[in-house]
């Protein structure tokens, strides 16, 4: 799992912004992430990746990844908005800390991403849970919008159980 090692690791893109609680940052990933496990894709995959998240030992994660195009909209001077119905990922990996690493099978590559970490998720049986996550993905699309901030490729919803709690992270890569 990848911890900041210092204050250089994150900048601050935009504070408490326009139109949430979250902070649009810029990671500067300074090593890989790896997943070795699928999970399959299709109607339900986000609860499940929750779910199993969830049931996981501290230091376990899962990644959700879309195409940018295919999670967000772009309405002109309205800004971005998640495209409704939301879609499935497009794949799902995870990785269970307490298991030796074997075959690689998905990787975010290090480098510079726009980020931004939001509040525990609701349960995955909660009925707002896709709803909650359309949301904050709306916030991201939209704070770098507002924010003027360039970022190209899928997205990557990260989910890491730390702390007893899953936190959940929006990456996208940028220059």
């Amino acid at each position: 799992m990848y911890h900041a090692e210092c204050s250089r690791d994150y900048t601050l893109v935009a504070g408490n912004g326009h139109t949430g609680r979250m902070d649009l940052l810029t990671l500067n990933l300074s090593t890989k992430l790896e997943w070795t496990e699928n999970i399959p894709a299709g109607p339900g995959s986000i609860r499940a990746a929750i779910s199993a998240i969830g049931n996981a030992p501290e230091g376990s994660e899962a990644v959700l990844c879309w195409h940018w195009d295919e999670a967000v909209v772009h309405s002109g001077d309205s800004g971005p908005t998640t495209a409704h119905p939301f879609p499935e990922p497009e794949w799902l990996a995870m990785r269970i800390a307490t298991t030796s690493m074997s075959t690689v099978i998905r990787t975010l590559e290090a480098g510079r991403y726009l980020f931004a970490q939001a509040g525990r998720p609701p349960e995955p049986d909660d009925p707002t849970m896709p709803i909650w996550l359309a949301e904050k993905i709306e916030w991201f699309a939209r704070e770098a919008w507002w924010t003027r901030s360039t970022a190209t490729g899928p997205l990557f919803v990260r989910l890491v159980r730390e702390d007893s709690k899953t936190a959940v992270q929006l990456l996208r890569q940028t220059q």
